[in-house]
């Protein structure tokens, strides 16, 4: 999970223009699902840009992440 959020977060930075704005990796509690490590319970969210930005993309990985 981890080398997948760092992974991102390096493509964001090469992708990014020399004066963007500093890249922010937030780690929030996710949900406890039975079975799962505990460790592996969390959800990274990487910010890249500016918090007064006017409109927000949001990207969720998987077949069917979004569809609910």
């Amino acid at each position: 999970m981890r080398v997948v959020v760092l992974a991102g977060a390096v493509l964001a930075l090469a992708a990014a223009p020399a004066n963007a704005a500093p890249l922010h990796i937030h780690w929030m509690r996710g949900y406890p699902a039975p079975g799962t490590p505990v460790r592996l319970d969390r959800v990274g969210v990487i910010q890249v840009g500016p918090r007064s930005a006017r409109n927000v993309l949001v990207l969720e990985p998987g077949t069917s992440a979004g569809s609910a």
